[in-house]
């Protein structure tokens, strides 16, 4: 239930993103670029160890871009069903969602690969793959590099497009206080959310499913979206938790309410992704079909099937029992445990995805993941904080503030 009384804040009550630090976004850069530079650099003297940096890189690409993608798609799902509660968090979603832009760079590297016919990462890029596989040469006209670049290209432009044009009129609402804004997003939610169904599960068709000569799905993209969920529920909980402990956010504008529909959030993307997890593997199981199967047995062999009991116990069932209790969910210190907790599990679910198609025997991690890692999350950090500038941490003239500040949990 919601109690409605006046609310009056600005600019100044509530902060801004130049308040988290003196350019924060230069240091990041810098770090980010020297990171993956680096990591570039220790690889390129071996073919095996470039493949290597090769794989890691979109490992760590989809991890930070499923934080933008989830955070576009439940900020559409808000204006759809025009929620309340979400307005005093929306704007940290906003800017979550802000991290296609430098994602949309951070992809460049991948299409100079397709287009100078390196064939050891994607299979449909090798003219000898395709001559021996007839079921690769069936989806040559679908999956060659001009295909796949237009669609790469229509897929960062929905994403970058639509997030920034949604951050756009809501910091433009802080200044006029005009609502025809919040009807305006609420009509375009529902295109948001289709052209995101749209665009996450053939991206993940692309450049995850793909990279197995033979092996398809048909619940994957929902699988996609469902890792995207979990990162994004984690990632933005994180992010509210921090300001909320440093004192950048007031505990009397984001209150223990917020916070709790935040970690009930994450624990049914948790259980979500469960539950598609082990629907994908069940109907496999079941029909037993050579070019379908082939793709979990490696997956469960050797250390590769380590990982995936870790994912089984680790992403799922453990998470379940340690977040159920509404204590906990309301609970910041053990929340923050989860929210890191799960963006490990989250990375470990995408490392168990793309990894094994280059090396199937064995788990290759090292110091290379952790350079990828470290670059990629930084580089896109400073491209969310220069986007987001000196904009208020929350959305001020909202006409839904005064119902999201008073909201009460049942």
């Amino acid at each position: 239930m919601a109690h409605h009384h006046p609310v009056k804040l600005d600019a100044e009550t509530v902060g801004n993103f130049n308040d988290l630090g003196e350019a924060p976004e230069r240091t990041a850069l810098i770090v980010g670029v020297i990171a993956i530079a680096a990591s570039a650099f220790l690889s390129a003297f071996s073919a095996v160890n470039w493949q290597h940096f090769l794989f890691t890189y979109l490992v760590n690409f989809c991890y930070v871009l499923t934080f933008s993608l989830g955070a576009f798609f439940f900020i559409a799902v808000q204006f759809v069903i025009r929620v309340g509660w979400s307005v005093v968090v929306r704007r940290i979603m906003e800017v979550v969602s802000l991290g296609a832009l430098p994602c949309a760079i951070l992809f460049l590297p991948l299409l100079a690969v397709v287009w100078s016919g390196y064939t050891g990462m994607w299979p449909w890029n090798d003219p000898k793959v395709i001559a021996e596989n007839h079921l690769v040469e069936r989806r040559d006209d679908w999956m060659n590099p001009t295909m796949f670049t237009l669609r790469a290209v229509f897929y960062f432009l929905v994403w970058v497009g639509m997030t920034r044009l949604i951050f756009k009129k809501s910091t433009r609402q802080d200044v006029t206080g005009d609502p025809k804004i919040t009807n305006q997003m609420e009509g375009w939610g529902a295109l948001c959310i289709f052209l995101f169904a749209t665009t996450a599960t053939f991206a993940a068709f692309d450049w995850i499913v793909s990279l197995d000569k033979v092996w398809f799905s048909t619940i994957f993209g929902v699988y996609f979206f469902a890792g995207c969920l979990v990162g994004f529920s984690s990632l933005t909980n994180l992010i509210v938790l921090i300001l909320l402990k440093t004192g950048k956010l007031s505990p009397s504008v984001v209150t223990v309410e917020h916070r709790h529909n935040l970690s009930k959030i994450m624990f049914f993307a948790t259980c979500f992704w469960g539950y598609n997890a082990f629907s994908q593997y069940l109907l496999y199981w079941y029909a037993n079909i050579p070019e379908e199967t082939g793709w979990f047995l490696i997956r469960e062999k050797g250390g590769w099937g380590f990982l995936a009991y870790v994912l089984i116990f680790g992403h799922f069932a453990i998470p379940f029992l340690g977040m159920m209790s509404r204590a906990v969910k309301r609970n910041a210190n053990l929340m923050i445990f989860w929210c890191c907790y799960m963006l490990v599990m989250h990375w470990l679910d995408l490392y168990w995805q793309i990894m094994p198609n280059m090396s199937p025997d064995f788990i290759p991690f090292g110091i290379t993941e952790v350079l990828v890692l470290v670059g990629m999350v930084a580089f896109v950090f400073a491209g969310v904080m220069w986007q987001a500038g000196g904009t208020p941490l929350v959305a001020i003239k909202d006409p839904r503030l005064d119902e999201s500040i008073a909201f009460h949990d049942i």
